[in-house]
């Protein structure tokens, strides 16, 4: 990943000033420990812990970085308590919370797709890894309408339901006395 910042990181010796970053890969044992996925509805906070159950092991002498990864785009979040990422996309909307978890404070539409990865350093050669991938959706308002409130001489009546503010797209579904209603039914 791409990686701007005016200092240097302190467990990533490979890091410089307007530079790219890798893990070595011939050198570090990566454990995935978790990869999940989160739904959540927009305009909510979404809490993702780096690692469930393992406060206990969690030293000062371990460090973390937190990336985000969309399309294939990759950016770095934080880097040891180090907030690194100019992103416009999470301007005033990421933080960290305890044990290294990642707040992100609210959700929003884009974020649908996002994987959010926390690596955890425990060694110099030993990282692990938990990845969590975000499904978002929003709640949609639902306006029904009925056009005439008296029937017609043919005894119909036209309904209009209309969805606003959805995510992802939605398909509507018309009962009518419990049944199923077919397009070519009256």
């Amino acid at each position: 990943g791409f990686l701007h910042s005016t200092e240097d990181i302190p467990w990533a010796p490979s890091v410089t000033r307007w530079g790219t970053f890798s893990l070595p890969q011939e050198e570090t044992d990566t454990q995935d420990e978790h990869n999940r996925t989160i739904e959540i509805e927009t305009n909510r906070t979404l809490e993702i812990p780096c690692f469930q159950n393992t406060s206990s092991e969690i030293s000062p002498r371990f460090t973390f970085s937190w990336l985000v990864e969309k399309d294939g785009v990759e950016d770095v979040l934080f880097t040891y308590d180090y907030h690194v990422s100019n992103s416009t996309a999470f301007k005033g909307r990421v933080g960290l919370g305890a044990d290294y978890g990642l707040r992100l404070s609210p959700v929003q539409i884009q974020d649908d797709g996002r994987t959010f990865s926390c690596f955890l350093r425990i060694s110099p050669l030993k990282v692990w890894k938990t990845s969590t991938t975000v499904k978002v959706f929003a709640k949609p308002e639902i306006l029904m309408t009925v056009e005439n409130t008296t029937m017609d001489v043919l005894g119909e009546r036209v309904f209009t339901c209309l969805l606003k503010n959805v995510f992802p797209k939605a398909s509507i579904t018309w009962l009518i006395d419990g049944r199923l209603f077919q397009g070519n039914e009256e």
